[in-house]
């Protein structure tokens, strides 16, 4: 979808069958819900391409699935870490799920979490626990995703994470029976 004519073709595909468009927007949804700067597309969300090509059944099966899907409470964490051999950072990070169940169950469950309520255009909302801007780039926060997203970490991220974040100090591996 990165030229005009590829998105006529695109576009056209989704008329005849809008639930390939749908699924297509869940994946991107989902993608950005945990990590803000991630979409399919390099400048601009699939989203809008829809929106602006106003593809309205494409939007009434993704907004019902996003809507009826499973969802999950996730803590996210990533930082920026830079190697002289190397011309941009990689991003190692954890992703966790914390409890799963229905969309307003885990949007209830968030709302409790510590951290600062922030929410992007999309309606996206993330409570961070630390959003420092470049170049270190840590975020730790909890947002709601749809679920299926398996809980990752690379070795050695807890010590890394130390490393730049400080002792243990946005580590707040907080329960939630706890909340």
């Amino acid at each position: 979808m990165t030229s005009e004519g590829n998105r006529a073709v695109v576009f056209e595909r989704y008329r005849r069958d809008p639930e390939v468009g749908a699924k297509m927007l869940f994946i991107e949804r989902t993608a950005m819900d945990l990590n803000p700067r991630q979409a399919l597309l390099r400048d601009t969300r699939a989203l809008d391409y829809i929106i602006e090509a106003g593809l309205t059944d494409v939007l009434d099966l993704f907004y019902e699935r996003l809507e009826t899907a499973p969802h999950a409470l996730y803590e996210v964490r990533r930082f920026a870490r830079f190697s002289s051999s190397a011309k941009k950072p990689t991003f190692p990070r954890s992703v966790r799920a914390l409890d799963r169940g229905s969309r307003r169950e885990m949007v209830s469950l968030l709302s409790a979490m510590p951290g600062t309520p922030t929410a992007d255009e999309y309606g996206t909302i993330r409570h961070y626990l630390r959003n420092d801007p470049d170049p270190a780039r840590i975020e730790h926060f909890y947002a709601v995703a749809p679920a299926g997203i398996l809980d990752k970490e690379i070795p050695r991220f807890s010590e890394l994470w130390e490393g730049v974040a400080g002792s243990g100090l946005f580590d707040m591996r907080t329960s939630v029976d706890a909340v």
